[in-house]
């Protein structure tokens, strides 16, 4: 039996990767893992872990194994080097919550030579938890509550809303009432609690138009003014029913959004706010140029002006002039007036060059004119000359673009399309809040290290360790920001690849995302938005470039090879040789014979994934069901779940006849291997699907919720 037990020690401790959450082992003993996790579904038992435990030169040593919590459960507790110990627990009597302890082992009479395990259990009730994400999100609007300062209100494309009460220090988010195809593009808040909404209908099936608030933003109805894509929303403090709001009409209620009525304009409306002179009076661009006047927003005046383009902002400084921004696709200009009412063009130095398509702001921050596109610019020459806002992130310097500011008390806030919300502090530059992240690409879980690695579409990389929480892996050379895949090796923690939806970004790093380095061999121009391992040998990587076709590596990612130039958007590896890719449905292509095996005959794929226990699931474009695979891939049988896209599926390691699939109308969950499906009521539109191999939970990385945890009933 000893023998027994000494073969299986080595065998562990050679396969183990060293972790660096807990203590290093001490005085001879060799602990292996130093870490352990525990999740219940809802209080139901979990599966026993094992802890082997060795003394440094072999020699046999009688030990004592002790734990603090009644919850933890250790079989034996005495015995000699070497041993295997087996830990479990019993979480009946726990309420919901995180548990921590350490199981402390010790040569028999030396308890001062203890080696340390740390434990974690997590004990849900059923249901989804959020898990708070990587920062980031497409911020489009931005707004202070007038009656306090601390408590912020974000907007973002996609019609997510989020809360802060710290000023800006953390965010929640909150119901919005919106469709998932609106995009918030403005806000008019009121001191009393009242406060608009103004939503911008980004597809042909968004709702659009303007929601109300009275209770300082918690909670949001919709107006009877919908479906249209509505630019901009204001209010007036002294007649707080007035409210008009800007589409390709002004229009303007006095009962507070109970009726509508339009006012004609000389051309579509593209800005809309109080006048910075007169509380009573709003200000109304248009893309024409015209800056028109309104006391009601029935009657307006257009006072000829030298604009050329579309208004999107006007803005009073600190000594009583204002300042216009006018914009088009590829230009802007900055206009000064003492009134309001003669216009002089201004030249600014410093401000950099239009970019076709790149969205401009403008604001006032203390006594500085700022100038927000790719970046932020500041003026403390009431925009005679700009110099630029240096800030300190992850992300590189064209990693998104400034969209709103807004001036607070502590400084400014900032949306960013990639890093979520910014804070700017006179003397400490500008560091990013934390606020969900959107367009979780993909998520894959490294079980010898306990790290869930994330693909965040407006994020980056990120990755997730239970005792440490999310930290962003942009180290140096990493440019990518949208994000599309990930994948760590599964022998070696340091070695990591991923891929973007940017022009010929695919990047590998040998040292735990510390440096980065772009692929030898692979020349792209478009996206590369899948990898997989092949599952025998985990150094052969193959990635799906779109249209640039099939590549492979035989070095981990270090050189690649084009296999084929057909369009490649999914790849799936089942072996060294042979890869199915979701190119007009599925097929299989062999390296090694140069075929290509027609599978399953529909349009392009939504996605291929192979589990880990071998199967293969797919799906493809125009809603034609979740197919499956059993032989890898030689055949596939349709599961279901026609009418709907379908964007990832997992497989329950501790029971593959459990499955989830995620779709654009819900998480779709069966629990007999397929046969029937039920909606397991995911609070987001799933993107990504990973479960953990050891507790058998199950993450989802959604689209404008971040990530979550799923504890099942």
């Amino acid at each position: 039996m000893k023998s027994a037990v000494a073969a299986l020690v080595l065998a562990v401790a050679s396969a183990a990767c060293a972790r660096t959450d807990g203590p290093a082992p001490q005085t001879g003993l060799v602990v292996s893992p130093t870490y352990l996790r525990f999740a219940t579904r809802g209080g139901g038992a979990t599966p026993a872990q094992d802890v082997v435990v060795s003394e440094a030169a072999g020699a046999a040593v009688p030990i004592i194994a002790t734990t603090g919590a009644p919850w933890l459960i250790l079989d034996p507790r005495t015995a000699q080097t070497p041993a295997l110990l087996h830990a479990s627990v019993n979480a009946r009597d726990l309420a919901a919550g995180t548990y921590r302890d350490v199981i402390r082992i010790h040569p028999s009479g030396r308890p001062e030579g203890a080696a340390q395990v740390l434990v974690e259990l997590t004990l849900e009730t059923p249901g989804f938890t959020a898990l708070g994400g990587p920062s980031g999100g497409p911020i489009t609007a931005l707004a202070v509550d007038p009656a306090d300062p601390g408590h912020v209100l974000a907007g973002s494309r996609g019609g997510h809303l989020y809360e802060s009460r710290d000023g800006g220090d953390s965010f929640t988010t909150l119901p919005s009432g919106l469709t998932a195809v609106d995009e918030v593009s403005g806000f008019a808040l009121l001191v009393n609690g009242r406060g608009y909404l103004s939503a911008w209908r980004t597809h042909a099936d968004g709702a659009g138009g303007v929601l109300r608030t009275d209770d300082h933003g918690a909670t949001w109805t919709p107006t009877t003014l919908t479906n249209l894509g509505i630019s901009a929303v204001a209010a007036s403090p002294d007649t707080p029913d007035l409210v008009i709001a800007g589409s390709t009409a002004l229009w303007r209620s006095t009962d507070g959004g109970a009726s509508w009525s339009a006012t004609a304009t000389p051309a579509s409306v593209s800005f809309v706010s109080l006048d910075p002179n007169d509380s009573t009076r709003f200000l109304v661009g248009t893309s024409t140029g015209a800056l028109c006047r309104t006391a009601d927003g029935a009657l307006l005046t257009c006072d000829p002006t030298a604009l050329n383009g579309a208004v999107a902002a006007v803005v009073k400084l600190a000594s009583g002039s204002l300042v216009a921004l006018d914009r088009g696709w590829s230009y802007y200009d900055l206009w000064t007036s003492p009134d309001g009412a003669l216009w002089t063009e201004l030249a600014p130095v410093g401000l950099p060059p239009p970019e076709s398509g790149r969205p401009f702001t403008l604001a006032v921050v203390g006594e500085e004119l700022w100038f927000l596109a790719r970046a932020a610019w500041r003026s403390t020459d009431a925009g005679a000359t700009f110099t630029p806002v240096g800030y300190q992130t992850r992300l590189p310097s064209d990693g998104g673009t400034l969209r709103a500011l807004v001036a607070h008390p502590n400084g400014a806030l900032l949306g960013h399309d990639a890093a979520g919300v910014l804070r700017y502090q006179p003397g400490a530059g500008l560091a990013p809040t934390r606020i969900t992240a959107h367009g979780i690409r993909r998520l894959e879980w490294h079980d010898a290290t306990g790290t869930l690695f994330c693909a965040a579409s407006l994020a980056g990389y990120f990755r997730w360790q239970p005792l440490a929480g999310f930290e962003g892996l942009g180290g140096t050379g990493l440019a990518a920001v949208n994000a599309q895949d990930i994948s760590v090796h599964p022998e070696n923690a340091a070695e990591w690849v991923v891929s973007a939806n940017d022009c010929d970004r695919f990047y590998r790093s040998t040292d735990a995302g510390n440096t980065w380095a772009l692929a030898a061999g692979l020349d792209v121009d478009e996206s590369v938005n899948s990898v997989s391992r092949a599952p025998e040998d985990p150094d052969v990587i193959w990635l799906g470039a779109g249209y640039q076709g099939l590549f492979r590596s035989l070095d981990a990612g270090a050189t690649f090879a084009q296999l084929d130039p057909g369009y490649t958007p999914h790849v799936a590896a089942v072996s060294r040789d042979v890869v199915i890719v979701g190119r007009q449905g599925a097929v299989r292509y062999d390296a090694v014979a140069d075929t290509v095996t027609s599978l399953a005959g529909h349009f392009g794929s939504t996605f291929l994934r192979r589990t880990p226990a071998g199967r293969l699931f797919a799906a493809f474009e125009h809603g034609v069901g979740l197919y499956r695979s059993t032989d890898a891939g030689q055949s596939f049988t349709l599961l279901g779940l026609e009418n709907m896209t379908l964007t990832d599926a997992a497989e329950d390691p501790l029971d593959p006849t459990h499955l989830y699939v995620a779709g654009d109308t819900a998480l779709w969950e069966s629990k007999d291997d397929g046969a029937t499906w039920t909606d397991a009521g995911a609070p987001f539109t799933c993107l990504s699907l990973a479960f953990d191999p050891q507790s058998g939970a199950l993450y989802l990385g959604t689209d404008g919720g971040g990530l979550y945890r799923y504890s099942q009933p």
